[in-house]
């Protein structure tokens, strides 16, 4: 269900900070855990996108009634996700992280 995903989502999202937080207060943020920060947020971000969308998909047409709560999360999450689509190369460069390649990226200088 979408309940279900939502809260997995924010488990991963809560346990990728917990990490950043601990490297940060120990002084060093690896570039593993760098490319674990970025890469979560986009995958978060593009699931979320993606179960709103699932969900307006299978919706009746009053999802479209413009106070509608279910609207208003499908403008929101597409509003917040295409301001965040100019960073999506930090995501490309985690990838490269993980490949064991260097990253090539200022989000990693």
């Amino acid at each position: 269900s979408g309940h279900v995903a939502a809260a997995s989502l924010w488990a991963g999202l809560r346990a990728m900070a917990e990490d950043v937080e601990d490297a940060s207060a120990a002084g060093v943020v690896s570039l593993e855990v760098r490319a674990r920060m970025w890469a979560s947020m986009f995958w978060t971000m593009d699931q979320a996108r993606q179960l709103v969308s699932d969900m307006v998909r299978i919706s009746t047409s009053s999802v479209y009634v413009g106070s509608n709560p279910t609207e208003m999360a499908l403008r929101d999450l597409h509003a917040t996700c295409a301001s965040m689509e100019a960073l999506r190369e930090a995501a490309q460069a985690a990838g490269r992280v993980y490949l064991g390649m260097p990253a090539a990226s200022v989000f990693f200088a």
